[in-house]
């Protein structure tokens, strides 16, 4: 268990003894270490002792009851072990086992020290659910000792009336704490009071009026305690039927200041309200004349009902804590003095701890100390954010939050609890084990008072002005935020200045109009005239003079240093501007008029005054989204500043314009001749699609005081242009930037320029993740062969086609004729799923925060639930040359100086290296084209390239961001489907042959090995129609022709169902088959056998018969693969239903262009010879798993795991039979004749009992039903021959067509009459 003591939080029910004036036993339900403790069996109903307690007297123990008089002195406490805890009694005698003597219950109290012999137990603490406690051996203890390791969690320390053992079955207890009047130790306690907080007089002088600093509770006759409540503007008499909580203590309260009783709640709200009686009511006065009188006489109460008690309050005596703190200023804290704050602030405050004459401030690295900066962060220890909880109604505890964080980012936090809500007569706090905290911030001693006190003013330093505009700053004056009133003289400050001081962290500073202060340059200073006068009435005039001008007046005349003051958590805002030795910046009104001039006034109006000039734009409006950003300025501006570049452009990802035009290096597989770096500049705007993500920009984090942001890149969040800000030029945007580290960033200066550009900014449309790239369908690519090549934009020059070159180690080139380029197929690349199978689309997601503002504006939103994020989805894509199934890759074999893509012809079906062996291509939308982007671990790796040489060119590799029209390719969808397409629109009859020997046919062939249930089996099958009596003709039926998809695409894919037997039903009004006229009695239904891959029934069979299941046959490999044959059902609309064995009907749909185990498609090895492969859904065979027995658990595993289903599973005639496979490369090579002129029947023939029906040229033949009466009918009903026959065979002439034949007594059949 090794559950340790130190860890557990002792929650007593009056934690911090003076918040529970009564003496009494509480309940503990979790005990902590280093407290002292009762264990009995029950408290009693008045809280004043244990029914019975285990106490013990050296090294007896007892079991009693206990009274309140000796539960002071008793007890049981828990000391810290190594893996547990140790309990000892009040005399230090521990719970010790012998570890000689091996039985196990065996139990002393001992004061030594573990020796040889004795061992002290170390327990951990279970708590039930009553909330009584067990103490329970650690088991990791137990491990240590020599004779008890038998011990485990279920060994108990037990008592039995004072005997004491462990046993596995060990007591319960009550865990109690004693509360006394530890009250009496809170400073400026000075009230009669006994144990349990009554107010006692017995040993008190007379008074008639007395007056005590401590604040008491009145508690009636009627036990009912006096408070006071706000109602329509006035204090009246609340009534409390029960003891004040720590939670309204402030409104029970009351101070006893010459004979009367003041409401402490009032008096803090700055109100007067004074208790009186006039029997048998109490009320509220406001005339401390007209209130009841209370006073001491013969060492009783007097006054009111003459029947009250006076119990001390929880709150603490008033003046105690000093009205404001003077601080001593240090770096950038500003000396002065800090206000007492009444409530808990909403923003940052200093916290004070005060006993007697000390002070201190709660520090967060520390406990309290001094207020002592070293450097100039360090005043982020001394501010603390306040919260305030109130748990159970009574309860109240106060959370401490520093501002400043510690070495892995994180504030500081303090959690106390408090004997009651805060005012300013402050709060004393304790641990969460009820230990007092101390002036130094520590448990022990005298409680401090802790007091709240408004946040120190801080001084913006030299630096942090200088780097508002770098160098430099601007200032909004104003008469107030929202009210801008005519000031006569505030031009002074509608200007750039520029700070100077004695150094970087000075916050003392001159101000200059030049950077370079008075070096030769004519700059002129900031200073306040004290001789001058502004409105005719008051000296000091703000004016601009040169150094040479300050000399010549008197001395002390003009003064020139200034502090800009700010409250923290809102660095832009100036609270004060001071002018040192002056006073504050202020306005003057005077003859109607508003001046600037200086004031030590403490009344005096001051301005409002923000860093930043007032047409600097918000940040907030930047917020959430993309921004596309292009240049504004003129001609004439751009030429000035050499940047003539920008012109025309827009704010992108490229390199930087000065590093050297890089070259790939194969041998060390890396960028040669100088260093490029992805940076944000501009690029002409015709060379980046609409809304690309590369000139697409976020902002990312930000400064909403200041209103400066950074900017991130959407497509390459690496590409970042840090502290910019926006000044509004006439609808168009200056950009200005702060310095990082002391230098412009690259991106920095090519945004910002020489002298501030000026740009357009404009909102980025988004219509979905994936826009800028090519985003497509698995159908869709599916469906369709490319021509991939290189984009030409020279009229009458043509696009550039891939080829690849076999004479030249497969390397891939172009030519001007599509006809003569190579067809290619694009696949997505693929990524495992939590299976390991590559069933999933290997997406390339970039995601970026947004910076949000959170609900106060002043900072970032830190709720997961509401940040924003923006999310770049990039889908990777494979090519495949259609002809060979060779894969792309970068030099796939690896050989040097072969720096070019070429074919793979060891990868046919991308399954090397986990589908990592083909080159992943990113395909980015660019005007006229795209750029094939190759990926690498998601991250964009280079660009293709085609390069000339004497034979077709090659694909070579450049950098992503590279200037270079030769890396504009196009993606041009090839006129051929790579799937063949029968040629009779719908319901051809067909054969299918091996290509290597179209003698060999496909046909349904018995197996008479195969016997399930007495049934001989029969499966799908090859021989030879020359050596056999075989009938190879199949009926097509159409599953998936002539379809588009959601995105308008046309599927190319050519599904059909292959029947044998076919008979066909009647069109009806509903029919959904477009092909089909839209009259009554048009074929809607076929009915028939249908080719079905078995893997389903394999699966089952396979359960119980495991080393003989028909419905298989093994590979090389031993990979057992289904086989497949006819079965019964119909095809209708878009839905197959199949027959199973005992009756149940299969629905298998037909409406969507993925395979399943009834649909099948030509895709062709070579189109021109009509050879291909026979491509069907494929399943992995589960049989053998031990996981599975019935038909919906195999179904549900195909459902979990998507690895164990594809849809490239192709037709193999393997051992005698034909089976299905997976992947392209293990298929067999099929031809085709389409218009086949037998019948796609068993044998020709369909059997009705011993009769049989033979379709023939223009007629039917009929045998073995001499003397009955046939009648033939067509499709329509229509009768079209009627006949007694007269022979063992009659041949009845017959339209062709499909013909009804119903021989008298016997079922009727359908026949396909040629």
């Amino acid at each position: 268990m090794n559950k340790k003591f130190s860890t557990l939080v002792a929650v007593l029910l009056a934690a911090g003894a003076w918040t529970t004036l009564d003496a009494k036993v509480v309940q503990v339900t979790t005990p902590a270490v280093g407290v002292k403790y009762l264990l009995g069996d029950a408290i009693t109903a008045d809280g004043e002792g244990l029914t019975n307690a285990l106490t013990a007297t050296t090294t007896t123990a007892s079991w009693s009851a206990m009274a309140i008089a000796d539960a002071n002195s008793a007890g049981w406490e828990l000391e810290a072990g190594t893996n547990g805890s140790f309990l000892k009694t009040s005399e230090g005698y521990y719970v010790t086992v012998d570890d000689g003597n091996t039985a196990t219950g065996a139990v002393t109290l001992s004061n030594a020290a573990d020796v040889a012999a004795t061992k002290r137990v170390e327990f951990d603490v279970t708590v039930n659910s009553d909330g009584t406690v067990k103490f329970t051996v650690n088991t990791d203890w137990a491990a240590t000792t020599s004779k008890h390791t038998s011990y485990d969690e279920t060994y108990e320390f037990k008592n039995a009336n004072g005997t004491l053992t462990i046993e596995n079955n060990g007591s319960s207890y009550v865990v109690g704490a004693y509360l006394s009047s530890a009250y009496k130790d809170v400073p400026g306690f000075d009230l009669p009071a006994g144990d349990d907080g009554a107010l006692d007089f017995a040993a008190t002088a007379d008074e008639v009026a007395p007056t005590y600093n401590t604040p008491v509770y009145v508690k009636t006759s009627g036990n009912k305690y006096l408070a006071v409540e706000l109602k329509d503007g006035a204090y009246v008499i609340k009534e409390l039927s029960s003891a004040p909580t720590a939670a309204n203590a402030l409104s029970a309260s009351w101070l006893w200041d010459n004979g009367k009783l003041y409401s402490v709640a009032a008096e803090q709200a700055d109100k007067t309200a004074v208790l009186n009686y006039a029997a048998p009511t109490y009320s509220i006065v406001t005339d401390p004349t007209l209130g009841a009188t209370f006073g001491i006489a013969g060492g009783a109460l007097t006054g009111g009902a003459g029947t009250e008690t006076f119990y001390a309050s929880a709150v603490l005596a008033g003046s105690q804590l000093h009205s404001s703190m003077n601080i001593t200023g240090a770096q950038n804290i500003v000396s002065g003095d800090l206000k007492l704050l009444e409530s808990v602030p909403s923003g940052y405050a200093v916290i004070a701890l005060k006993s007697g004459s000390t002070v201190n401030y709660l520090t967060a690295d520390a406990n309290a100390g001094a207020i002592s900066p070293s450097d100039m962060d360090d005043y982020e220890k001394y501010l603390w954010k306040v919260s305030e909880k109130t748990v159970m109604g009574d309860d109240i505890y106060y959370t401490f939050t520093s501002l400043a964080k510690d070495a892995d980012g994180n504030a500081y936090q303090k959690e106390f609890k408090a004997n009651t809500k805060y005012s300013v007569n402050g709060i004393t706090l304790s641990d969460k084990g009820g230990n007092a905290i101390n002036v130094t911030g520590t448990t022990g001693g005298t409680p401090a008072i802790f007091g709240f006190y408004q946040a120190f003013p801080l001084a913006h330093t030299q630096k942090e002005l200088n780097d508002l505009l770098q160098p430099g700053f601007e200032l909004t004056v104003k008469y107030e935020k929202d009210e801008d009133k005519t000031i006569e003289n505030i031009s002074v400050f509608q200007q750039k200045m520029y700070p100077k001081g004695t150094s970087a962290n000075a916050t003392e500073v001159e101000l200059w109009d030049n950077e370079e202060f008075d070096q030769g340059t004519g700059a002129k200073k900031l200073v306040l005239d004290t001789e001058a006068t502004v409105g005719g009435k008051v000296s000091g005039a703000f004016k601009w003079l040169t150094e040479k001008e300050i000399n010549k007046g008197k001395a002390g005349q003009y003064v020139s240093k200034f502090q800009f003051q700010y409250a923290q958590g809102n660095e832009s805002v100036i609270t004060k501007l001071v002018v040192v030795g002056e006073g504050n910046v202020s306005i003057l009104f005077n003859d109607s008029k508003y001046y600037l001039t200086t004031s030590t006034d403490a009344k005096a109006k001051l301005p409002y005054i923000k860093l930043g000039g007032d047409n600097i734009y918000p940040v907030k409006n930047l917020l959430g989204k993309l921004w596309n950003i292009s240049y504004a300025n003129s001609r004439a501006n751009a030429k000035a500043e050499d940047e003539e570049y920008k012109l025309n452009g827009i704010l992108a990802v490229t390199y930087d314009k000065n590093g050297e035009a890089p070259k790939w290096d194969a041998s060390t597989s890396a960028w040669v001749q100088g260093t490029t770096t992805a940076v944000a500049d501009y690029v002409a705007s015709n060379t980046v699609a609409e809304s690309a993500p590369e000139a697409q920009w976020l902002v990312t984090d930000a400064d909403p005081n200041t209103n400066t942001f950074t900017l991130t890149n959407r497509e390459n969040p690496s590409v970042k242009i840090m502290n910019l800000s926006l000044r509004e030029r006439d609808g168009k945007f200056e950009v200005y930037s702060t310095k990082v580290n002391s230098l412009n960033s690259t991106s920095q200066d090519n945004l910002k320029g020489d002298e501030n550009d000026i740009v357009y900014l404009e909102e980025s449309s988004k219509a979905d993740n994936f826009q800028g790239y090519m985003q497509t369908t698995e159908n869709t690519l599916r469906s369709n062969n490319y021509h991939l090549g290189q984009y030409h934009a020279i009229a009458g020059n043509h696009n550039a086609y891939f080829v690849e070159n076999h004479d030249n180690s497969h390397k891939i080139g172009a030519v001007a004729d599509s006809e003569a380029a190579d067809k290619w197929k694009l696949h997505f690349a693929m990524k495992a799923d939590e299976d390991g199978k590559y069933t999933e689309v290997d997406t390339v997601k970039i995601i970026t925060e947004y910076y949000i503002l959170n609900k106060d504006g002043n900072g970032r939103e830190t709720d997961a639930k509401k940040i924003k994020k923006d999310t770049l989805a990039i889908l990777p894509y494979t090519f495949q040359k259609v002809e060979n199934r060779e894969f792309v890759a970068f030099n796939p074999e690896s050989k040097t100086h072969f720096d070019y893509y070429a074919c793979d012809a060891k990868n046919k079906d991308n399954s090397v290296g986990n589908y990592t062996k083909a080159a992943r291509f990113a395909l980015k939308v660019k005007p006229n084209g795209y750029n094939f982007i190759e990926l690498n671990d998601e991250a964009f790796d280079s660009k293709v390239s085609l390069s000339n040489s004497p034979d077709n060119g090659y694909l070579e590799k450049m950098e992503t961001y590279a200037d270079d029209n030769n890396s504009i390719m196009v993606v041009e969808a090839a006129d051929a489907s790579e799937y063949h397409k029968i040629g009779v629109e719908w319901g051809d009859t067909i054969s299918l042959y091996r290509d290597e020997n179209n003698s060999q046919v496909l046909f349904e062939k018995g197996d008479e090995k195969s016997i399930v249930e007495k049934d001989t089996l029969s499966f799908l099958n090859i021989d030879n129609i020359n050596q056999f009596n075989v009938n190879p003709a199949i009926f097509a039926d159409t599953a998936y022709i002539n379809r588009w998809d959601a995105d308008g695409v046309l599927n190319t894919t050519y599904q059909y169902l292959l029947t044998l037997n076919p008979s066909f039903g009647l069109h009806t009004e509903d029919c959904e088959i477009p092909s089909h006229e839209p009259i009554i009695g048009g074929i809607d239904t076929v009915y028939g056998r249908f080719l079905v891959n078995l893997i389903d029934t394999a699966n089952v069979y396979g359960v119980n018969h495991i080393h003989s299941n028909w419905y298989t046959n093994d590979d090389e490999a031993g990979e057992k693969l289904a086989k497949l044959s006819f079965v019964e059902g119909y095809h209708t609309n878009d839905t197959l239903y199949l027959t199973r064995q005992g009756g149940e009907i299969v629905k298998i749909g037909m409406n969507a262009p993925d395979f399943n185990v009834a649909k099948f498609a030509f895709r062709y090895v070579d189109s021109a010879a009509k050879t291909f492969k026979i491509q069907t859904q494929w399943k992995k065979y589960l049989g053998d798993e031990n996981e599975y027995d019935t038909a919906a658990e195999f179904a549900e595993a195909y459902e979990k795991n998507p690895g164990y289903v594809s849809n490239e599973g192709y037709l193999k005639w393997i051992n005698g039979t034909v089976v299905v496979t997976k992947g392209y490369e293990n298929g067999d090579v099929f031809g085709i004749e389409e218009n086949v002129k037998r019948d796609p029947v068993a044998n020709e023939t369909i059997d009705a009992s011993s009769i049989s029906v033979v379709a023939a040229n223009g007629a039917v033949i009929i045998k073995g039903a001499e003397g009955k009466k046939v009648t033939i009918s067509n499709v329509l009903g229509q009768t079209v021959a009627n006949a007694v026959i007269t022979s063992d065979e009659a041949t009845i002439s017959a339209p062709a067509g499909i013909v009804v034949v119903a021989v008298e007594g016997e079922a009727a059949v359908k026949a396909i009459v040629k």
